[in-house]
C-alpha cells in the first residue's frame, strides 16, 4: 500500500512562499516498488530538500543521476528541476550561437563577374576593334562562357568562339567581323571555372572614327 506521505504537506526550510514550486509526494513518479509494497517515491532516509521542502529530495536511481545540482537543492526536488531546465536552456543558446558563427565562417565561393573590358562599356573608339575582351573577377570555362556583339540592328557581328587568355582565365575574348560606325551591344555569360556559377550582363560602346 502507498504510505500517508502522499497527503502530507512539505515544509520549506528556507522560507520559499511559492505553493508552486513544492512538489507533493503523490505527484512524483514511482520508480520501483520494494518488499511489501514499500513506495519508492522518496527513497529510504531521504530528508526534504533544505531549500525548497520538495519530500523527494534525493534519488537513488533516475534520469537525474549525475546531473549538475542546483546550490542547496536536492537532487530531485523542484528547484534543482528549475536549475536544469535553465542550464539547458543556456546550453541550446550557446549552441544556436556557435552554429550560427561557425556558418557565418564558412567560405563563400565568387562569382565570376566583369572587372573591365576592351572597348570598355559606354566608350566611343576611333578605331574599329578587331575583337572583344572582357576581364572577369574569377576564372571562368570558355566552354560554358560566350559574349556576342550585334549592331544596331541586332546582328551578330562577332565571329568564332569566345576563348581565355592562355596565361590568363579570367580573360575572355571573341573576334568581330569589319565594323562600320554606330553602336554595338555587348552580351556576355560566364561560367565560374571554381563553382560553376552562372553570371551575365551587357554593355554598349561606340564606334564613332
Amino acid at each position: 500500500m502507498v504510505m500517508a506521505l502522499a497527503n502530507a504537506e512539505p515544509k520549506s526550510a528556507c522560507g520559499h512562499k511559492d505553493m508552486q514550486s513544492r512538489i507533493r509526494a503523490d505527484s512524483l513518479p514511482i520508480v520501483g516498488s520494494g518488499a511489501g509494497g514499500r513506495d519508492l517515491r522518496r527513497p529510504a532516509g531521504a530528508d526534504p530538500c533544505k531549500r525548497c521542502g520538495s519530500v523527494a529530495a534525493e534519488t537513488a536511481t533516475g534520469p537525474l543521476r549525475g546531473l549538475a545540482r542546483a546550490p542547496g537543492h536536492g537532487i530531485n526536488c523542484v528547484g534543482n528541476l528549475k536549475y536544469l531546465e535553465k542550464t539547458m536552456n543556456r546550453l541550446s543558446t550557446y549552441a544556436i550561437v556557435a552554429f550560427l558563427s561557425l556558418a557565418g565562417a564558412a567560405p563563400a565561393f565568387a562569382h565570376a563577374d566583369l572587372a573591365s573590358a576592351s572597348p570598355a562599356a559606354n566608350a566611343t573608339v576611333t578605331a574599329a576593334p578587331t575583337e572583344i575582351t572582357i576581364t572577369f573577377t574569377e576564372e571562368v570555362e570558355p566552354k560554358f562562357s560566350t559574349i556576342e556583339v550585334t549592331d544596331a540592328k541586332g546582328d551578330r557581328v562577332d565571329q568564332g568562339p569566345a576563348h581565355t587568355a592562355a596565361n590568363d582565365a579570367k580573360i575572355l575574348s571573341v573576334g568581330l567581323k569589319a565594323l562600320t560606325p554606330g553602336v554595338y551591344m555587348v552580351m556576355w555569360h560566364a561560367t565560374a571555372a571554381d563553382d560553376s556559377h552562372k553570371t551575365k550582363g551587357s554593355y554598349q560602346f561606340v564606334f564613332k572614327p
